[in-house]
């Protein structure tokens, strides 16, 4: 379940461009295809993130910044970029489950 929810998330990210802290996709490449009204919601579940959570999000998946990048850019520690992402994954994989 961990690894869809991140192959969705980097296959929305990816295909979102629309502005520069839109998204991209968010780990794998997902084994399946999501309608454009599920994409959205992936979109919008990012944007409600908290600041801490969705900035290293959108980093690392957007931007495609590595986690010593992200650490530098912030000014956290690596360890704590780890953290940030691993939480905000979690949080979103709970909100997709949640939803269908």
């Amino acid at each position: 379940m961990r690894s869809t929810a991140n192959h969705v998330c980097i296959d929305v990210l990816r295909r979102k461009h629309s502005d520069a802290y839109e998204t991209r996709d968010v780990a794998d490449v997902p084994a399946q295809v999501l309608d454009h009204q599920t994409q959205d919601e992936l979109v919008d579940l990012i944007h409600r993130l908290p600041d801490a959570l969705r900035e290293p999000i959108l980093l690392h998946y957007y931007e495609n910044m590595t986690y010593d990048q992200i650490s530098e850019w912030t000014g956290v520690a690596r360890s704590t970029v780890n953290e940030r992402l691993s939480k905000a994954r979690q949080q979103l994989r709970r909100q997709l489950i949640t939803q269908e």
